[in-house]
């Protein structure tokens, strides 16, 4: 397994050589981990404090309450009440069949 992908590492390394790139190692080589201009936080973990509070009561704008859904029964007495585009197809297919 090793040795399969080494082999496919050096070929692709091999055709972006052809094509004019330099390997990936060279392009990534000098280019640090973690950035030094990278500021630590400054806060700590102690003073952090969970803005989420399952007890409490969420009243945020965009909930959507009970009130506001469709009734699934409505949607599905309303879907086999409504022809499907295949029984119409059906019935044209007939048409041209008869004249």
């Amino acid at each position: 397994m090793e040795v399969s992908r080494l082999k496919m590492c050096m070929r692709n390394n091999a055709r972006l050589q052809s094509l004019g790139l330099p390997t990936l190692s060279t392009l990534f080589a000098n280019k640090p981990v973690i950035s030094p201009e990278k500021r630590k936080p400054e806060h700590t973990c102690e003073e952090s404090e969970a803005e989420y509070h399952p007890n409490e009561e969420d009243t945020s704008e965009g909930d959507s309450s009970d009130d506001s859904l469709i009734d699934e029964r409505e949607v599905l007495q309303d879907l086999k009440s409504t022809p499907s585009p295949s029984s119409n197809l059906k019935g044209l297919n007939d048409c041209r069949k008869t004249s």
